[in-house]
């Protein structure tokens, strides 16, 4: 059964709706307040599925970066109960599909593991993921943060490249021996756009142009540095 955590709406009648129709498909609602941390954790010691919100800062704690210049909070719940448990944080999209169906996407797990307090690990990944991704938008043309303005998973990175395909620039990162990931490829070699990418109203084009790049408490300033240095380069060597 997995556990759903979901904003208290009013009025109290239709979070009532809200949580019987979830409930009827199987589901433990747990309204966000002060007894969802320990249903959370309840949940996870029963090595039982959290569903996080992960769009938007509800209740304004998120951890607060400067992002271009501003101010922001980027999400950090997910990422306090990963470190705080060693539960893997997977992140998780659902679409609807013609039809009435859904489709779910499940990326790989952010690699978390703790190193220092947890309020310190949860800003320091954050920090390190709104640097790279200013970084890379300042050298690189046209280059599009995923999902920017919105509450993400802390340890992930990824942006779209006009121009470049992404699947091209995963090879010369690799060569250079960094690691990054791209679009999916089918089981007979030939690489698709992200599915995700294409549902979330992107062109073809601009879904192949992704790049993924993933962070986690491991992730230091010099490997920052490095990837500033490193997808530039590449990318300017494939527009050449």
């Amino acid at each position: 059964t997995p556990t759903v955590v979901v904003e208290p709406v009013e009025p109290p009648e239709l979070l009532a709706w809200f949580t019987s129709v979830r409930e009827a498909l199987g589901m433990e609602v747990v309204p966000l307040g002060p007894n969802a941390a320990t249903r959370m954790l309840a949940a996870l010691a029963e090595n039982r599925v959290i569903c996080l919100l992960a769009d938007r800062d509800i209740n304004g704690e998120g951890v607060e970066v400067e992002f271009f210049g501003e101010t922001t909070t980027m999400p950090a719940g997910p990422a306090v109960l990963a470190l705080r448990t060693g539960a893997p944080i997977l992140p998780v999209a659902v679409y609807f599909e013609p039809g009435g169906m859904h489709r779910g996407v499940v990326e790989a797990p952010v690699p978390a593991t703790r190193e220092g307090r947890l309020r310190e690990d949860v800003a320091r990944v954050t920090t390190l993921r709104t640097r790279l991704e200013e970084g890379l938008v300042a050298t690189v043309p046209g280059a599009v943060v995923s999902g920017a303005g919105s509450e993400r998973a802390p340890g992930i990175c990824h942006l779209r490249i006009p121009g470049v395909e992404g699947e091209a620039l995963v090879v010369l990162l690799d060569q250079a021996g960094l690691a990054a990931s791209a679009g999916a490829s089918c089981s007979s070699g030939a690489t698709e756009p992200s599915h995700v990418l294409l549902a979330m109203g992107c062109s073809r084009a601009e879904a192949a142009s992704g790049l993924r790049l993933s962070l986690g408490v491991t992730t230091t300033d010099e490997d920052v540095d490095r990837a500033l240095a490193l997808v530039p380069a590449a990318v300017a060597r494939l527009r050449d």
